[in-house]
């Protein structure tokens, strides 16, 4: 009885051992630096108009992202993912980008770190090509009538 006590303890004991060495080895995938350039759209809108008008708020306003170009941290192409979809890894970085009709059907050029094997995103920052806005600087108030002086 004994021996069969200790080989049950030591047979426990072998299999936590392992699997706590199994839990230990298992590494988060590393996000490797890109600069992405794409048009951003929305899923629904694409994939499934018909659901577009019963989906929830937040369902409706998912976005993705239509790769036309990438570029490593070195600046070299990455050719495998001209023409792909990449998800965005939901952040306040990529929340513009992600949910929204703001940057909808616009080119954007996005900066961060790319998980290959998942096809997510994830946005440190990004400029919008297209913004017709953005390219004149916004113009100081310096009256008292909170009117812009040129």
């Amino acid at each position: 009885m004994k021996k069969a006590i200790v080989a049950l303890v030591l047979a426990v004991s072998i299999v936590l051992t392992l699997g706590i060495a199994r839990v230990a080895a298992r590494e988060t995938p590393d996000a490797v630096p890109v600069t992405v350039s794409g048009v951003n759209y929305g899923l629904l809108a694409t994939f499934a108009k018909e659901e577009l008008e019963e989906a929830d708020e937040t369902c409706a306003a998912l976005n993705a992202l239509k790769v036309t170009e990438a570029k490593d941290a070195d600046g070299k192409v990455i050719e495998d993912l001209k023409g792909k979809t990449l998800h965005y890894l939901p952040s306040r970085a990529g929340a513009a980008l992600l949910l929204g009709e703001k940057h909808r059907d616009q080119t954007v050029d996005v900066h961060g770190g790319l998980y290959p094997d998942a096809g997510i995103l994830a946005v440190d920052g990004f400029t919008v090509d297209d913004d017709p806005f953005g390219q004149f600087p916004e113009l100081p108030i310096q009256s008292m009538s909170n009117q812009a002086v040129i």
